[in-house]
């Protein structure tokens, strides 16, 4: 049969679940809220706006997590859920919206719209996936504070209209985080739009919610109407408008089964991730902050592939000390006592306007001054945070990992820097025997490291293959830029042959080799990787029971 014979069907991107929804299109046309740009006549009015913005803001987050954990919802979701409250009671953003204020006689509209956009354009143009998400928790939490100001029966309508009958598929130019968090997930059965990413927020939120999305939807708002019947096809990418019966039908089997399969993942917690002729791969995950721990016990996973230490120096005004970063480590290693915990040094830059860091604006900041380039230019600052890991390393399990390896000379440098923050805790009597023989590995996140990665595996204890930057970079494709999102390909044959040297050249010198970033998580790739001996993968915390699953099924 063929099933692709709807009114109309066309290929986006999947970023969300892989699995198959269908539902009636609601289009999501949020409201304008208004910024009040005059001069303010009341200041001290306009500061008491904002206060009690801020806290009805917060209120109602605390109300959406309560709904969340009373209905035992995605743990990404409350995540973010914190995350927002968090940024709408930072100290330092009132009081920045506050100086406002007073400074130019503005309301508390305008004050809170140019501090959070300058929070957003901050994070917009930073390289790191995670980080570059958090611009649209920005942008989310500036809404909800701007809403927060409207009167009371302006506020009271839903970010979606009138309430709806689901299950529908919310359908938008773009979509915030709590335009999803605020709605019945009962009623949700996918998202699609025009713009976004695989690493944004809403994405994530759709794979941890289980929810199918597709982006990169060019021109739907202008196709779909308002109640018409759409079928989303996570694993491919794909759906259809208007769907006939005998489609419908052929689809709704292919749901009964997936949600049959997402009762058996269920049965993959606790068990080993080997292949049927006993290959073993260890299933990792990717966090960027204390918070995610649970979610990462949730899900199972075998130890931290790659802990992001970027959040202790984001959002103020100086380094964080040592003894600051020592509690942060030695906290997600502890966590995890018995399981490998590989940490990466600050990946931050010219791309990354951390104030104090005083860097010149770049051209090209995916090319500049950042990651271990910029480590090695500022030693006091990088043995800090080189002392604190060692100090953290009490029972052996934590590893090191350089980002941007280009050059052995850099590695060379920060393995005799580490050397030497050794030898200074010892002499202090705070080096802990689990520290004496701490791994250092390295990402090979560039064509000149795959090229050169049989050199660096003579200095390297380990190799984690970046496959977000190996992409872009390679392919020369903005993984972020939607006019190229259809070039960056993970699965093209410079990639696959990238990996396979990757790996030969790491085993060949005696050293493990990982793969960090969402394709390892993908069915295709997970069978390439495993019929290449990969030794490790490190995933988002909701993809490691499928992995799983898929691993132990390949012969």
């Amino acid at each position: 049969m063929n099933v692709n014979q709807g009114r109309t069907t066309v290929k986006g991107i999947s970023a969300g679940s892989s699995s198959v929804a269908f539902g009636s299109a609601l289009l999501v046309k949020e409201k304008e809220l208004r910024i009040e740009t005059g001069k303010a006549r009341d200041i001290e009015g306009e500061i008491e706006k904002l206060r009690r913005a801020l806290r009805q803001a917060a209120e109602t987050i605390q109300q959406e997590k309560q709904r969340l954990e009373d209905a035992g919802g995605a743990a990404e979701a409350y995540e973010l859920l914190e995350a927002h409250e968090m940024m709408l009671l930072d100290e330092e953003a009132r009081h920045k919206m506050e100086a406002f204020i007073h400074q130019n006689q503005a309301t508390a509209s305008l004050a809170a719209d140019q501090v959070f956009e300058a929070y957003k354009a901050m994070f917009e143009a930073m390289e790191d996936d995670y980080l570059k998400a958090r611009a649209a928790d920005c942008a989310d939490v500036k809404k909800r504070l701007l809403k927060a100001m409207l009167p009371e029966d302006e506020s009271k309508a839903s970010m979606l209209g009138k309430a709806q009958t689901g299950p529908f598929v919310l359908v938008a130019k773009e979509l915030l985080p709590s335009a999803l968090l605020s709605t019945d997930r009962g009623s949700i059965s996918g998202l699609l739009t025009e713009k976004g990413s695989k690493t944004s927020h809403i994405a994530i939120l759709a794979r941890g919610m289980g929810i199918p999305a597709i982006i990169s939807a060019r021109n739907i708002t202008e196709q779909i109407e308002q109640g018409d019947e759409i079928i989303l096809d996570g694993g491919t990418g794909s759906y259809m408008i208007g769907p006939s019966e005998e489609e419908k039908a052929h689809y709704e089997k292919q749901i009964k089964k997936q949600q049959e399969e997402r009762l058996a993942l269920k049965k993959m917690m606790g068990k080993e991730t080997v292949t049927q002729s006993g290959r073993k791969v260890r299933l990792l995950a990717n966090i960027g902050s204390l918070d995610d721990i649970s979610d990462v016990k949730k899900h199972d996973a075998e130890g931290i592939g790659l802990f992001r230490t970027e959040f202790l120096f984001m959002d103020r005004q100086q380094i964080p000390g040592e003894e600051e970063q020592y509690k942060a480590y030695k906290a997600v290693a502890d966590a995890f006592l018995g399981k490998e915990v590989i940490i990466r040094t600050l990946d931050a830059g010219g791309d990354k306007n951390i104030s104090y860091f005083n860097i010149p604006k770049e051209d090209n900041p995916f090319l500049g001054y950042r990651a271990i380039r910029l480590c090695l230019e500022r030693e006091e600052m990088f043995k800090i945070q080189l002392r604190a890991l060692l100090r953290a390393n009490e029972t052996g399990n934590i590893k090191i990992m350089l980002p941007l390896i280009c050059r052995i000379e850099e590695l060379q440098t920060a393995k005799k820097w580490l050397e030497e923050a050794a030898q200074e805790l010892k002499a202090q009597g705070l080096l802990p025997a689990g520290a004496e023989k701490t791994a250092v590995g390295i990402m090979i996140e560039t064509p000149a490291a795959v090229m050169i990665s049989d050199q660096l595996a003579k200095e390297a204890n380990f190799f984690s293959i970046g496959t977000n930057d190996l992409v872009q970079y390679t392919l020369a494709a903005d993984r972020t830029n939607e006019s190229v999102a259809d070039l960056y390909d993970p699965h093209h044959p410079a990639i696959r042959r990238m990996i396979q040297m990757t790996i030969e050249n790491g085993h060949k010198n005696g050293i493990p080799v990982g793969l960090c970033g969402e394709a390892g998580s993908d069915a295709r790739m997970l069978r390439f990787l495993v019929e290449q001996q990969i030794d490790e993968i490190s995933m988002s915390p909701g993809s490691i029971l499928k992995s799983r699953a898929i691993v132990r099924a390949l012969a």
